[in-house]
């Protein structure tokens, strides 16, 4: 499942509108609440973000379960941080 996940971020086709630089993805196998099967977790460590997936083996297709931007969790984070310091 891994390799399939691997394969469909690498190889799929990219917008040529969007300027964005060349992503380096971490993958981690887990669980997940309200999900029956594993989820694979994707984060793309030069943009910032994190897709969380799963593999749906009756209709044998992979479905997107999240996104977060973690660039602007993290800056969420620093406000609420220096607000109450």
């Amino acid at each position: 499942m891994l390799l399939v996940v691997l394969a469909t971020v690498t190889f799929a086709p990219s917008a040529s509108a969007q300027m964005r630089a060349r992503g380096a993805y971490t993958m981690v196998t887990g669980g997940a609440n309200n999900v029956q099967s594993s989820v694979v977790y994707i984060i793309d460590t030069v943009n910032q973000e994190m897709t969380v997936m799963t593999y749906d083996s009756s209709t044998r297709s992979i479905r997107g379960l999240a996104y977060r931007n973690l660039a602007a969790d993290a800056a969420n984070q620093l406000g609420r941080v220096r607000a109450g310091g």
